[in-house]
């Protein structure tokens, strides 16, 4: 058997073990995985895979090494930022979704979350602007509406 038909054997069993979430052994094969080639993927299941079982600290690192080794799109750092912003890092998530907004401006799940943000921060002004922004561009998203709803009665 080959290296690489034995690496991908590896990587079958690391991926349906996060599948089944059994982390914590996606995660022992994954680290074996990263000691014998470097690859986003890897990183960004490790990423993943800590991030389930809310180890931020562990997540953030590997998927900041996932973006390093792949040209960052908006998918990768909207999670990343979501990572910062589970483990109250606000403006490390702050900068990350804005990150986000550059490449697409009108991404609803990175405006939503600064809006989620700015509330948590007491930016309360801010996150109203955030989510009327959200409702020019999507007049149907309940979950603003909600939003707005909750602030408009404090």
């Amino acid at each position: 058997m080959s290296e690489v038909q034995l690496n991908k054997k590896k990587i079958d069993e690391a991926l349906l073990n996060f599948k089944k979430a059994n982390y914590n052994e996606a995660i022992s094969i994954l680290k074996i995985l990263e000691k014998e080639q470097s690859h986003f993927l890897i990183y960004w299941y490790l990423g993943h895979s800590y991030f389930r079982i809310s180890d931020y600290s562990s997540a953030i690192g590997y998927v900041e090494k996932s973006i390093e080794l792949k040209k960052p799109d908006k998918l990768n750092l909207s999670f990343l930022a979501e990572i910062y912003l589970q483990a109250n890092r606000y403006e490390e998530a702050i900068t990350k979704f804005n990150e986000v907004l550059k490449i697409d401006n009108n991404n609803i799940n990175a405006l939503f979350n600064l809006g989620k943000i700015n509330i948590q921060i007491g930016n309360i002004e801010k996150a109203e602007k955030i989510y009327n922004k959200i409702i020019e561009i999507d007049s149907s998203n309940l979950a603003t509406w909600y939003e707005l709803i909750k602030i408009n009665k404090k």
